[in-house]
């Protein structure tokens, strides 16, 4: 980018995630700089007219890159396509002559499908697009993350089951991948597993503000089902020092007809927590790490699935 600007052309960085886009200088989404629909079919075009200003900039454009490419769905790509040659009035290159810069891995995060199948995800992929045959590939080989940290061993050994390199036990029919002893804990008790990541809580200085976000940024607790979410939280919490706080959410349904017909009872209403929304009932202390999951100011880098840590907690506000 550096370099197509000093040449006094024009160069846009663009993400499919917010994360991402932290990283860059502008820090924009590509559904939110190219206005990309959030519902895409077939013969999806972006929201841009032609005498608007985006479109002006699009067609003085040299280069765009985008990060993440793997997770956006094949069919945002041609609306682009198609929409950039509409503009820039060339339908003869894809993109309209755009040079696109795209980063990503295909063995991370692939589109998201709901209640899609292998091939429902496959046939979302990039690659399933008649826009890959214009791709060529470059492949970076150099992890600029673990350069002498000594994280090299696991890295390697994650490449190894990424690329399908890594030796395949079959057990009662299923393959199974032998762990490597240096990452297993044997102990099966939750307690144990966190004093073995984030040691005794009680003897962290909450005061020496570098140290404790350093802290906390390298560690984390993962898990494959909400529920031990939950239940690893209230533990970590309970350890943490000082008095916690409770925050309800709103009690407030759409049709009240339907609770007064004990249809949809408020108690059984707020035992749910839908994919991306927070307990009813959230527990936090100052000094808890936290996960912002909407949007406040992607420009402070306050995005979906910023960690960020409880400072100070009022009665309506944290």
């Amino acid at each position: 980018m550096a370099k197509i600007r000093s040449q006094g052309k024009i160069a846009i960085a663009v993400a499919s995630s917010e994360i991402a886009a932290l990283l860059l200088n502008g820090r924009r989404t590509a559904h939110s700089r190219f206005k990309i629909p959030l519902k895409l079919t077939e013969n999806s075009l972006l929201n841009i007219s032609y005498q608007s200003e985006l479109a002006q900039l699009i067609r003085l454009t040299k280069l765009i890159i985008w990060d993440e490419v793997p997770m956006a769905h094949r069919l945002a790509f041609e609306a682009v396509d198609k929409t950039f040659r509409d503009l820039r009035n060339n339908h003869d290159e894809p993109f309209g002559g755009v040079i696109f810069v795209m980063g990503g891995d295909f063995r991370q995060i692939l589109p998201v499908v709901i209640r899609g199948t292998r091939s429902h995800i496959i046939d979302a992929c990039i690659k399933s697009s008649d826009l890959w045959k214009y791709v060529e590939i470059m492949h970076l080989t150099i992890n600029m993350r673990v350069q002498d940290n000594g994280q090299n061993q696991f890295v390697n050994y994650l490449l190894q089951v990424g690329e399908g390199k890594e030796l395949v036990y079959t057990n009662i029919g299923e393959d199974m991948i032998k762990l490597q002893d240096d990452i297993i804990f044997n102990n099966e008790d939750v307690k144990s597993l966190i004093f073995e990541i984030f040691g005794n809580i009680n003897d962290i200085n909450y005061n020496d503000s570098d140290n404790y976000i350093n802290f906390i940024r390298n560690r984390a607790i993962l898990t494959t089902k909400n529920e031990d979410v939950d239940e690893i939280n209230k533990q970590i919490i309970n350890m943490f020092p000082g008095n916690a706080q409770e925050f309800l959410l709103v009690d407030l349904v759409k049709d009240e007809d339907l609770v007064h017909q004990n249809l949809y009872p408020i108690e059984f209403l707020n035992t749910l927590t839908p994919s991306g929304t927070p307990p009813h009932k959230l527990i936090l202390k100052v000094g808890t790490p936290a996960m912002l999951l909407r949007n406040l100011s992607s420009a402070n880098g306050l995005c979906n699935g910023t960690r960020l840590i409880i400072k100070r907690i009022q009665r309506h506000t944290v």
